[in-house]
């Protein structure tokens, strides 16, 4: 049971994206998003005596999948910029 709930959670929180921007002047912002996966693998192969082996690939990981970095910049109301850069 308390496996099936760590599961469950870690399913939840299983791909996840984070942003986070900052003012840096009057119309500047710098910011960047991150994509990322935090799972557990579990692979359990049956020996010839009939014990269980753990297999590769297991065990637990953390892996950054995309990351992008942002500015923008208003330069007035009719012209900005946003440059963005994976």
């Amino acid at each position: 049971m308390r496996g099936q709930i760590l599961a469950a959670a870690l399913a939840a929180c299983g791909s996840s994206s984070f942003a986070l921007a900052a003012d840096i002047g009057t119309h500047t912002t710098i910011g960047g998003q991150t994509f990322f996966d935090f799972s557990n693998i579990s692979l359990k192969n049956e020996s010839a005596s009939g014990a269980k082996v753990s297999a590769s690939p297991s065990g637990t990981g953390f892996d950054v999948k995309r990351f992008y970095l942002v500015a923008d910049h208003r330069f007035d109301e009719i012209w900005a910029a946003d440059i963005s850069a994976p």
